[in-house]
């Protein structure tokens, strides 16, 4: 290979965060898949590598686009195998590798005689997406596992207690290993807790009596919140989403009970369930944490 090439990708992937180059692998995926024939769930990581390299130079300087053009043919070939086995390609094949152990794809490899014949590794030269792949690229929507999930949720959300945040993260990462009891255990647990955490400052208002955590279990803490809305919450759009937060944290409380027990009412054989949860606790938290503001 040769050395300008490898410098061109060194000096390409330098400097950026793990998280950045989940975000820009991701979209670099979404485009293979869009160009591609529909039916496909091959994504060569050749054209991967080309899509992340342009995207990358996006917001480089005129020098680096000129190289691209140059040298990104050659970017991608380092991308499409064995050149994953060069230490300035570890950026790509970390990604890769989280893509696939995420339960998205699966790698595909050439003739491994072939490979193993020089004495080198197998590296993979195509993602075959999984059906979460399919669903993750061809979506536009919010995922629990595209980068910055949880710190969009926190952000709209100033002063939640870490006493839920870190099982929300611990769920989190159970899902990015395909967890799917644990996760939605977790994260009963981490609604359990921002639910206290309401009760907790509507009792200092004097909204609820000061003994509503000591006398009332998960479900019925949820009823004393409801009872308190039309009075907490004024404009009806806003109740309305209040509400929907409540009915989703009841919801979430009884799977939570599920996993915990040896015989659940519903198996968790489904991902895509878990997913779909984790997304909803995103979109539902701000509503909940309404009642605290």
């Amino acid at each position: 290979m040769d050395l300008s090439h490898l410098q061109f990708a060194a000096r390409l992937l330098n400097g950026i965060e793990r998280a950045r180059l989940r975000t820009l692998g991701i979209e670099a995926l979404r485009q293979c898949r869009r160009t591609q024939q529909p039916r496909s769930r091959d994504i060569a990581m050749g054209t991967f590598g080309w899509k992340l390299a342009s995207l990358i130079t996006e917001t480089m300087d005129v020098t680096a686009k000129n190289e691209l053009t140059r040298a990104g043919s050659s970017f991608s070939e380092l991308c499409a195998g064995n050149g994953l086995d060069y230490e300035q390609m570890q950026p790509v094949l970390e990604f890769a590798l989280w893509f696939s152990g995420a339960g998205f794809a699966y790698p595909r490899v050439g003739d491994p005689k072939l490979e193993y014949s020089y004495g080198r590794p197998v590296y993979p030269t195509v993602l075959r997406l999984t059906d979460a792949g399919v669903r993750l690229l061809d979506s536009q929507n919010d995922h629990p596992l595209l980068p910055g999930f949880l710190d969009r949720a926190a952000t709209r959300c100033p002063g939640l207690p870490d006493g839920g945040l870190v099982p929300f993260l611990d769920a989190y990462a159970c899902l990015e290993h395909r967890l799917a009891r644990p996760a939605t255990v977790l994260l009963g647990v981490a609604y359990e807790a921002f639910v206290e955490r309401v009760i907790d400052v509507l009792v200092a208002r004097g909204s609820l009596p000061a003994d509503t955590l000591a006398k009332n279990g998960a479900a019925k803490r949820i009823v004393a919140l409801r009872s308190v809305v039309p009075a907490t919450v004024v404009d009806k759009d806003e109740r309305y989403s209040v509400i929907a937060a409540l009915d989703f944290a009841d919801l979430l409380r009884e799977r939570r009970n599920d996993g915990s027990h040896t015989t659940p009412r519903f198996a968790f054989d489904d991902i895509g369930e878990v997913e779909e949860l984790l997304v909803s606790a995103g979109r539902h938290l701000p509503a909940l944490w309404r009642l605290a503001q």
